[in-house]
């Protein structure tokens, strides 16, 4: 039987740490398992609730009140946002939720002191829904205005941009959560 010689075990004879790519690996997949139960719990129980409908019509409530405060005349009735004749809903897909649970699972998964996942969740998801009421905003104010361009932004432009300022927010708080140290 071959040993491994003495010089390469590690101290203590305990077993090496996992490397950084089976980490990754690690972390990959223990993500895609919990993005397919998130989706399943979203699209099974989310979806339909009063809570979600409750957060729809919050959405389109600060989305007028952004409207309102730019100058621009709007209110809301619901989950629709009225801008002089023009109504758009805000429906399942423009609440931005799937991305901000993706959002939480990355930072929950990633090792580091759970005060410091607690603090960039709530942040992040702080941030991520500022950014889709603004988007609504901005959906608003295309279709108001009847822009050819709002379905290019509807279903190009801003999922880009929402999925990219998820992935930025993430890594920036993963740099700054890595507590480990290189042992040299």
């Amino acid at each position: 039987m071959n040993q491994v010689p003495a010089s390469l075990r590690p101290p203590g004879g305990s077993r090496a740490k996992p490397s950084a790519t089976k980490e990754s690996l690690r972390f990959l997949l223990a993500f895609a398992a919990s993005a397919a139960l998130f989706e399943a719990a979203y699209m099974g129980v989310v979806d339909g609730s009063s809570a979600f409908h409750s957060y729809l019509a919050w959405t389109a409530g600060a989305a007028a009140g952004l409207l309102e405060a730019s100058g621009c005349p709007a209110s809301r009735q619901g989950n629709t946002i009225e801008v002089g004749t023009e109504r758009m809903e805000v429906l399942r897909g423009c609440d931005g939720l799937e991305v901000m649970g993706l959002f939480v699972i990355a930072v929950l998964l990633f090792p580091s002191a759970w005060s410091k996942k607690l603090t960039g969740a709530l942040l992040g998801v702080a941030v991520l829904a500022v950014l889709n009421v603004c988007r609504v905003v901005s959906l608003t104010m295309a279709w108001a205005r009847g822009w050819s361009l709002f379905e290019t932004l509807h279903t190009a432009v801003w999922p880009m941009i929402f999925v990219f300022a998820a992935v930025l927010l993430w890594c920036a708080w993963a740099l700054r959560a890595n507590t480990r140290t290189t042992v040299r």
